[in-house]
C-alpha cells in the first residue's frame, strides 16, 4: 500500500481500538464461556481487568456479529417462523447470579418437528474451523456445547438448531441438538463456584508450550 492508503488504514485501526478500549468490560459471566475445557481460563475471563484485542481480532468479531442477523433473515426468507425479542422489544436473555447470556432466538417450523419451538444459535467460523463441525459438529466445540445447553436449560427448549456460517466461502453447516440437562446443571455450578474462587483453580494442561495455552488470551497472566 502506498502511504495515503496506509494512512488511512491506521486511522480505521485506531478508531476500532479506541472504541473498545471505551467499553467497559462485563461484571457477570458469560454463559458461552462456562463450556471452555480450562476452568482456570474461565477464572481469569471473569476475575481479571477486561482483555484488550488489536484491531485486527476486533474486525474479526465484528464481522461475525454481522453475520448472523444475516442467517436469521436467510432462514425467514425459507419460511421459518423466528422470535429474536422478547414481549419489550428486547434479546432475549437470562440472568442466574453471576451468569448471564443472550441466545439469538427460537425458531419453529423445522422440518419433520415443525410444532416444536427449538433454541437457534448461529455462529460463523472460518473454513478451517468449519472443516471441524462437517466432521465432529458441536461436540467438538466444548465452549458452544455448553452454550446450546445452558441456553436451553434457562428457556425451557428440549432441541436446538445450530448454525455455523463459514465466513471464507459462505458455506452453511446445521445441526438439530437435543437438550443435555446433567451438562446444563454441570456447567452453571462449575460458573457459580469458579466466581467465588479468590485464587485461580490448577492449570488444565501441564505444559506451557502446549498448543491450546499458547492460544488463550491469558497465557501471560497463567504462566508468569
Amino acid at each position: 500500500m502506498g502511504k495515503t492508503t496506509d494512512a488511512i488504514h491506521e486511522l480505521v485501526d485506531q478508531a476500532i481500538e479506541s472504541e473498545n478500549e471505551k467499553s467497559e468490560k462485563r461484571t457477570y459471566m458469560g454463559a458461552s464461556g462456562l463450556g471452555v475445557e480450562c476452568a482456570r481460563q474461565l477464572w481469569y475471563s471473569y476475575h481479571t481487568p477486561k482483555k484488550e484485542f488489536d484491531a485486527k481480532t476486533l474486525r474479526k468479531f465484528d464481522v461475525g456479529h454481522a453475520l448472523e442477523p444475516v442467517v436469521v433473515e436467510w432462514l425467514r426468507k425459507a419460511g421459518f417462523k423466528l422470535f429474536t425479542v422478547d414481549s419489550k422489544g428486547d434479546q432475549f436473555g437470562f440472568e442466574d447470579g453471576v451468569i448471564a447470556g443472550h441466545c439469538d432466538g427460537v425458531i419453529k417450523g423445522i422440518p419433520f418437528d415443525e410444532e416444536t419451538p427449538h433454541l437457534l444459535e448461529v455462529k460463523t467460523a472460518n473454513n478451517f474451523y468449519w472443516k471441524e463441525f462437517t466432521k465432529s459438529g458441536i461436540d467438538g466445540n466444548e465452549r458452544y456445547k455448553g452454550q446450546v445447553h445452558i441456553y436451553m436449560n434457562k428457556f425451557k427448549l428440549k432441541k436446538c438448531l445450530f448454525v455455523v456460517v463459514n465466513k471464507d466461502t459462505q458455506e452453511l453447516y446445521f445441526e438439530i441438538v437435543p437438550y443435555d440437562e446433567f451438562e446444563a446443571l454441570r456447567l452453571l455450578s462449575r460458573g457459580h463456584s469458579v466466581a467465588v474462587e479468590s485464587e485461580p483453580p490448577a492449570r488444565h494442561y501441564e505444559s506451557k508450550s502446549f498448543f491450546k495455552c499458547k492460544y488463550c488470551s491469558y497465557y501471560k497472566e497463567c504462566w508468569k
